[in-house]
């Protein structure tokens, strides 16, 4: 004070509060100088609140800058924090940065680099090589911050360059490695990669070694990333361990590290374990894994087209949420009001697919697919949706409100099963698009995948400049939206649901729009192969209906105007329909089976035996779930129908295991007594063709069917 001029006792208690918050924000942090780190922290405090009181406390502030220690020491997160009362996390890392330096001063004052650095050119040869001896086990042993590995590097290549030799540098170099390796090593490497120098050599000796370092660096981190990450998952409060994670990379000198984690978090998480987590999800882990977002969309990692819209996109995300607690509140026009304005204002930004269409960039027409459950014919427009003079039939759906006739199709056969709660019976039919002017709000991108394809190379070649900003601001722009449509609903059958309130409020504005016609969303259902297939539906709502109460524009888009078109309609007893269509093909299996099951057990050629007993093995396995498949009713089908459709594809597996292993047999089958004959060789050739034409068929048929409805 008496430095300042500054004698005030009120200056002093209010320096003796904010310590107080400074000491509860780091008690439970520990220090190796904790005395030190104290005392820079009581000295930048102290400095910050006399300042602060005498309106003296001017913004010196460079960009990043975290302190400066130019005559009074002065940290940027005390001063703000006294000033504004906003105490910002940074601080620790601050603090553990001083304790490090401080730990990393006091340790150089006993290391034998400072020995060679400043004496080994009057020091015998002797000392200079027990020196860099002990240096090079020191640092295999991670006594040395990697940040400091350029300096020993520069100072090694000094001493080669007096005529030592080149093997000191080697083992150097692999010893920071091991350590590095190992996680013996502290710290990141501090480098630019580059050296300054007439000496060519000793230029490129130095690169080379610190591109070495720094690549084990980062294969290292990339790898403890992705362990951290997943290992996270397992935890109940794993959406904060990914939070502080991710946090603890902001810092801006560790930018390129905050990157890497970033990417980890994209390619490296197990994205069906998150989201298991996220459906399961508390709201404090729902509120926490939203800051996840956040901290990393907030960053310069995402494309600089996307600042502008930083805000507008806040703000439509805000809107939402309002409109939902508006609604829950029973304010309904305020509600809607408030969900008007969010999606006028970004519905020059959302992602689109033209109706009948994969994508906007791809002009092959696709079906889409309805089933309607039991034994009652259905014509071409009753598939269409309900009649609107039948309105009162129409219930609570995600994406329709009671009253609300819509029409839902889903993109495969399968999922349209699925999403009919699998009946045994059903009718099917087929729509495709003849008119592909209308667009359909995209709410079925996948946020891993739009990610990585977005920051990829792939949209360079496929699409323009224009397009792909138009791309990243819609999918930043939905990603509010899908979020809100895709709460799953726990129960369905209530009249009121407060998962499906935005999705239907979604529903109405869309029916009043005139620029889309409906929405594209992944299905909610939790069946396995669903998900995986990506399988995602359709809803339009009813606008302009006929005479008989159906939709005149989903009539004109799918050409649906005869009441008695038929021709891509099929009634289907889904077990019965495929078993009697494949039963010579299933008689063929079974038969097989007998004689591959008759031949491993009376053959003496042993070395065929593993092959056999591949065949056996899923032949009796696939005979004994398509019994099962028909006999089973209901939703206990599905595991047999997830096996079934799968199966293709392990037959096809083990044809190729069974083929690679019997030309190896054929390879090394040298005449003698164990030998093969030659008619067993054909036999085995046969039985090989015979799996392929009777077995993998089959279930090929089968998956086929399954997924597009083709018998």
């Amino acid at each position: 004070m008496e430095k300042e001029q500054h004698v005030n006792f009120r200056t002093f208690q209010f320096f003796l509060l904010k310590m107080n918050g400074l000491f509860s924000e780091i008690k439970a942090e520990t220090y190796e100088n904790q005395d030190m780190v104290y005392k820079k922290l009581i000295q930048a405090c102290w400095y910050a609140c006399i300042m602060f009181k005498k309106g003296n406390l001017d913004d010196i502030w460079k960009e990043n800058q975290e302190y400066n220690n130019t005559g009074e020491l002065r940290i940027r997160f005390i001063e703000e924090y006294v000033q504004y009362s906003i105490l910002d996390e940074c601080i620790k890392k601050l603090l553990k940065k001083f304790d490090y330096e401080e730990t990393e001063k006091i340790r150089n004052q006993k290391d034998p680099i400072n020995s060679l650095q400043y004496d080994w050119i009057v020091s015998t040869e002797k000392v200079v090589r027990e020196w860099m001896d002990d240096i090079i086990k020191n640092a295999c042993a991670g006594k040395y911050g990697i940040g400091s590995y350029d300096r020993i590097q520069q100072i090694f290549l000094q001493i080669y360059q007096a005529g030592f030799e080149s093997t000191y540098i080697k083992r150097l170099t692999d010893a920071m490695c091991a350590s590095i390796q190992e996680g013996t090593a502290k710290g990141e490497p501090d480098c630019l990669l580059s050296m300054n120098g007439e000496e060519k050599e000793l230029v490129e000796l130095y690169n080379a070694n610190m591109q070495r370092i720094v690549k084990t660096y980062n294969k290292c981190m990339a790898k403890k990333s992705e362990g951290d990450m997943n290992s996270f998952l397992k935890e109940s409060d794993w959406a904060k361990q990914i939070y502080d994670y991710i946090w603890q990379a902001k810092h801006p000198s560790e930018s390129e590290d905050y990157r890497k984690k970033i990417e980890v978090f994209l390619n490296g998480m197990d994205i069906n374990v998150l989201t298991s987590k996220l459906k399961e999800a508390s709201l404090e882990n729902l509120e926490k894994f939203r800051g996840v977002l956040k901290e990393i969309y907030s960053q310069n990692y995402a494309p600089d087209i996307l600042w502008n819209e930083k805000e507008q996109i806040k703000i439509f995300s805000d809107r939402l949420m309002q409109a939902y607690e508006l609604y829950v509140d029973n304010r309904y026009i305020e509600a809607f009001n408030i969900f008007n304005q969010a999606m006028d204002s970004a519905k020059n930004h959302l992602p689109t697919a033209p109706v009948g269409r994969a994508s906007a960039y791809v002009a092959d027409s696709i079906p889409y697919y309805r089933i309607m459950a039991g034994n009652n014919k259905y014509n071409r427009l009753q598939f269409l949706h309900i009649p609107c003079n039948s309105r009162q039939l129409a219930s609570a759906n995600r994406f329709s409100v009671p009253g609300m006739p819509c029409s839902y199709m889903a993109s495969a056969k399968r999922v349209a099963w699925y999403e009919c709660k699998m009946p045994d019976s059903f009718q099917w039919a087929k729509f495709e698009a003849v008119k592909h002017d209308k667009k359909l709000i995209q709410l079925d991108l996948n946020p891993l995948t739009s990610t990585l394809s977005l920051i990829s190379e792939l949209p360079k070649e496929r699409w323009t400049e224009d397009e792909r900003k138009s791309f990243a601001r819609g999918y930043c722009f939905i990603l509010p939206l899908i979020a809100s449509c895709s709460v799953i609903a726990k129960e369905k059958e209530k009249s009121f649901v407060e998962a499906y309130i935005i999705p239907q409020m979604l529903m109405i504005w869309v029916k009043n729009s005139t620029d889309y016609i409906g929405v594209r969303y992944y299905s909610s259902s939790d069946n396995e192969l669903v998900r995986n297939d990506c399988g995602y539906n359709i809803a339009i709502p009813a606008k302009h209906p006929d005479k008989n109460g159906y939709c005149v524009d989903l009539q004109e888009i799918f050409g649906v105007n005869d009441t008695n078109k038929t021709d891509e309609m099929e009634f289907l007893d889904f077990t019965e329909k495929f078993y009697n269509h494949h039963k010579v093909q299933i008689d063929r299996l079974e038969t097989f089976y007998k004689e591959i099951l008759y031949t491993r057990q009376h053959t003496h050629y042993h070395k065929q035996g593993t092959l056999y007993e591949r065949y056996c093995s899923v032949c009796k396995v696939l005979i004994a779930l398509i019994k099962a498949f028909r006999s089973e009713k209901g939703s206990s089908r599905y595991a047999l129908v997830m096996s079934l459709s799968e199966a293709w594809y392990l037959c096809m597996d083990i044809q190729e295991l069974t083929r690679a292993k019997f030309e190896k047999i054929k390879k090394e089958n040298i005449p003698g007594a164990d030998s093969l004959p030659d008619d067993t060789i054909i036999e085995i050739e046969n039985d090989i063709d015979s799996f392929e034409n009777t077995v993998i068929d089959l279930a090929h048929d089968f998956n086929l069917f399954v997924t597009v409805g083709i018998t």
